[in-house]
């Protein structure tokens, strides 16, 4: 295969260099269940670290966990931006035992490290490298840095590295200034707010280490074969969550009748008179909140349709250019290599269903 452009051989599997960047500011100290943001954010590291491709280098870099978060140790924290494991072969036990002694206690220094995480890549920079740059952080920059600003020079510069931000557990706000950073860089942001779902976005840096970069004539099969992942992924949308808000209401309708008043069935709690007003009152909040819930998926659900046609209308627009693109490797889409085993790289439909019975004993375990 050779760049159309160049006519260079192009090399599919490129060189993989990673650096993961970790907040270790105090808020990281906040526990999600039972366990600090902090130690859910090692865990997941160490997972996913432990199917990367056996070719990537990867690194750890972490900030804010010198000082503390007062006033008077904020110089201190805002300085401890550091390289705490060199990027070079993977060694998952070697890069656990460097994060295993830092803790949460300082200020966060987001720009600082986009900056320097650009300048350890940089360092490793050659022909066929794909170099990229994790962020995971709890909030947004207070230690004066303009992380937009850095963003926007590393696009500048045309860099060959990947930006990529998660909020882990941030408000509104937050996550609305962590997306324009990585809208800065043409980069990618996503918001996550427990260790499913953590560990889910940090498989992204997998899918763009597994994957081979490919050239190919933008014409109607390759628009067909996005058209039909972007509909799979708005069904399977629509089929997890389009009916959370009557599974609430049957939930909640439960809740209401058992909370009434029953001469012969001691289960009953007794607040109410059975299809009295109260009960009534009840049903009619429950309908309501359903309404919301309901209204709320269809405009989200709408929002992300209008964006899958927009970017369709866009390749349409594009078609018949020479186009590089990436085939997936989501553990979602049956079309996907990864899924279906086909790129001798990722899992099979095996390994698929073997995740997907862990991760569902590790919730019941977490209820018990």
């Amino acid at each position: 295969m050779e760049n159309p452009f160049t006519h260079e051989k192009i090399e599919e599997n490129m060189n993989v260099n990673v650096e993961i960047v970790l907040d270790a500011s105090g808020s990281m100290v906040k526990k999600i269940g039972d366990k600090t943001m902090m130690e859910i954010a090692k865990e997941s590291i160490k997972q996913v670290l432990s199917e990367m491709p056996a070719n990537a280098k990867v690194g750890i870099r972490v900030f804010g966990h010198k000082g503390d978060n007062t006033a008077s140790k904020k110089d201190e924290s805002c300085g401890s931006n550091e390289l705490i494991y060199p990027i070079g072969d993977l060694n998952v036990e070697g890069i656990e035992k460097a994060l295993e002694p830092i803790q949460p206690t300082g200020w966060t220094s987001i720009a600082k490290s986009i900056e320097y995480g650009v300048e350890d890549l940089k360092a490793l920079d050659g022909e066929k490298t794909l170099n990229i740059l994790y962020i995971i952080t709890d909030g947004i920059e207070t230690c004066g840095g303009n992380p937009v600003e850095i963003a926007k020079q590393l696009k500048g510069e045309n860099a060959n590295i990947v930006l990529g931000i998660i909020g882990f557990n941030v408000d509104a706000n937050q996550n609305r200034l962590l997306k324009q950073i990585t809208d800065a860089a043409g980069g990618y942001y996503s918001s996550v707010n427990d260790a499913d779902k953590l560990t889910g976005e940090l498989y992204r840096i997998n899918e763009l280490a597994f994957s081979d970069y490919k050239w190919e004539v933008l014409n109607d099969n390759l628009i067909t074969r996005v058209k039909g992942m972007h509909n799979e992924i708005l069904t399977f949308n629509k089929i997890a969550y389009g009916n959370k808000g009557i599974s609430e209401k049957v939930d909640l309708s439960t809740a209401i009748l058992y909370g009434g008043i029953s001469k012969n069935d001691p289960k009953f709690a007794g607040l109410y008179v059975a299809l009295g007003k109260v009960s009534k009152r009840l049903s009619e909040l429950s309908e309501e909140r359903k309404n919301k819930i309901d209204a709320i998926f269809e405009e989200e659900y709408n929002k992300r349709k209008k964006e899958s046609e927009e970017y369709i209308a866009y390749l349409e627009s594009r078609k018949g250019e020479m186009v590089a693109y990436v085939p997936s490797t989501s553990r979602v889409s049956p079309r996907s290599a990864y899924y279906t085993g086909t790129s001798n790289k990722g899992g099979t439909r095996e390994d698929a269903k073997k995740d997907s019975e862990k991760i569902k004993a590790e919730k019941e375990a977490a209820k018990q």
